[in-house]
């Protein structure tokens, strides 16, 4: 009811002009990008990505990739537990002592001037209904010299193959991440809630919740329904609503349909006046579909043209 009573006063604000809204709209897009860059200098995500891009690293989610195309296997923790060393001259890691937890000492480049130690305490994992592994529980630290420099908790369940709930919690440095999920699932459908929060420091920087409907097919498949989202990320506020049970995927106007059953807006934090209106468009002279910004005087522009991070995601998934 606050909510409602919230966005029904905010509805009847005066959307920004279209300069003003491009202003907090790029301020948007610098903030993730700076959130983006800041995060991946820090000194463990770099001592991450360099143990990671070794090969045979005895890691959950690095060394048990299938060698049949499409195919899993399960990461054996009990098997791989030990402390391992890492040989310079070979590039590889050496079991050196038993242990019951796995533990890696590496030496890091130059640039991080001091020795490392990650440990992995527990870990479980399931398979789930689209053929791909899913932890279940997995606690993790890492030491750069003697700081603690990353604490990794999760702890996950799933039924009937599905992923249910998960709670996750992340410190790396300054950094502070919470997920969790929640699913109800029924016969032929599950109601999920997807929260997420990212600290800087001691501020909230980030924060989105995604409801959605999904549907269970009879080979133990999944697809969306219906969500509800919403995110705020200074100076940004984004609601969307789609019903993708409503849309006719098979409409001869797919572009009308797809609008005509979502919703999806854009305001400023700190007072929810609008900025704009997301819509499905089709590009000028091609076929090609694109989520474009409308503002308050009907202008519009394609989100990947005027947000570097859309443009960026939309690169990595080519």
């Amino acid at each position: 009811m606050i909510q409602a009573a919230i966005f029904l006063l905010s509805s009847c604000k005066q959307p920004l002009p279209k300069e003003d809204a491009e202003k907090h709209l790029r301020a948007f897009d610098n903030e993730l990008i700076s959130l983006m860059n800041s995060f991946q200098r820090t000194r463990s995500f770099v001592a991450l990505q360099e143990i990671s891009s070794m090969d045979g690293v005895p890691l959950p989610f690095f060394a048990h990739k299938s060698a049949i195309p499409g195919g899993i296997r399960l990461f054996n923790f009990e098997q791989h537990k030990g402390v391992y060393n890492f040989d310079s001259i070979s590039r590889q890691f050496y079991l050196s002592n038993p242990s019951d937890s796995i533990i890696i000492h590496y030496h890091a480049s130059h640039n991080l001037k001091a020795p490392i130690r990650l440990i992995v305490s527990r870990y479980s994992e399931e398979a789930t209904s689209s053929s791909m592994m899913f932890p279940t529980c997995l606690n993790a630290c890492m030491y750069i010299g003697d700081k603690r420099t990353i604490d990794f908790s999760l702890n996950a369940k799933l039924e009937q193959q599905l992923p249910v709930e998960a709670d996750l919690h992340i410190e790396i440095e300054n950094y502070k991440v919470a997920l969790d999920l929640s699913s109800r699932l029924r016969r032929a459908y599950a109601n999920t809630k997807l929260e997420c929060k990212i600290n800087r420091d001691q501020d909230e920087i980030f924060h989105s919740s995604i409801k959605s409907k999904v549907g269970v097919t009879e080979e133990g498949g999944f697809f969306i329904r219906s969500l509800d989202v919403q995110i705020e990320a200074f100076p940004v506020y984004v609601k969307a609503d789609v019903d993708n049970d409503a849309i006719n995927s098979n409409a001869i106007d797919f572009i009308e349909e797809f609008n005509r059953h979502s919703t999806i807006e854009v305001f400023r934090s700190r007072d929810r006046r609008k900025l704009g209106d997301i819509l499905l468009k089709t590009r000028e002279l091609s076929d090609k579909l694109d989520y474009a910004l409308v503002y308050e005087d009907d202008s519009s522009v394609f989100l990947e043209d005027l947000l570097l991070t859309v443009d960026n995601f939309l690169n990595i998934k080519k």
